[in-house]
């Protein structure tokens, strides 16, 4: 179980963007898992002639697998929405 005082990832300046640079090893693992999988994805891609096929392949899974390192980011970071410093919400 993951301590809520101790995000995963920073939250951003502005806009419910997340930091560049993760907070804490599980933050770390979710970055390398990422990373792995859509390098994977291209080396697959440029391993053969690129047909439509392979195009969407990719293009779906590094989508998809955008989309989960995001939600992941969105709820292993605290806080809400901000649009700036002086956000006065």
């Amino acid at each position: 179980m993951s301590n809520p005082l101790h995000p995963w990832f920073r939250r951003g300046r502005i806009g419910a963007g997340y930091g560049a640079i993760p907070t804490c090893w599980q933050g770390w693992a979710v970055l390398a898992v990422w990373t792995t999988f859509v390098v994977g994805l291209l080396v697959w891609f440029l391993d053969e002639a690129a047909d439509g096929t392979r195009l969407a392949i990719f293009a779906a899974g590094a989508f998809g697998a955008s989309i989960v390192a995001l939600l992941v980011c969105f709820a292993k970071t605290p806080g809400r929405w901000r649009w700036g410093e002086g956000d006065p919400l």
